[in-house]
């Protein structure tokens, strides 16, 4: 389930989407939420109802994002991911020196 202010991915069009409303009982028994599409073109700023089941979780980090790990001050970018893995979502990071390594999402927190 999401909440309201939450983001979402929308499998209708593959576009983001805000959570604006819901969840509520839509036509053909179906839970639904009103979305805000997020995305680019004729979508983007329009809001409408979307089944529950059309609407995935959006990853914890974007390709791009700079984030720190528990313990430590350097700012690392992720630059590929996610990928399934045992456990939580796997993602390839690069440290300052360009050198390229892998963790998983449960070490890394997001640089604000």
């Amino acid at each position: 389930m999401f909440e309201v202010g939450s983001k979402a991915r929308c499998d209708i069009n593959d576009q983001k989407v805000e959570i604006l409303y819901g969840p509520f009982m839509a036509t053909a028994s179906q839970e639904a939420y009103l979305v805000k599409w997020l995305g680019q073109g004729v979508w983007q700023g329009r809001s409408s109802i979307v089944w529950v089941c059309d609407l995935k979780s959006l990853p914890k980090f974007e390709v791009g994002q700079e984030v720190k790990f528990t313990n430590d001050d350097e700012v690392w970018e992720v630059v590929a991911g996610p990928f399934p893995s045992e456990g939580d979502n796997l993602w390839v990071i690069k440290d300052s020196a360009g050198l390229h390594y892998s963790s998983t999402e449960e070490y890394m927190t997001p640089v604000v």
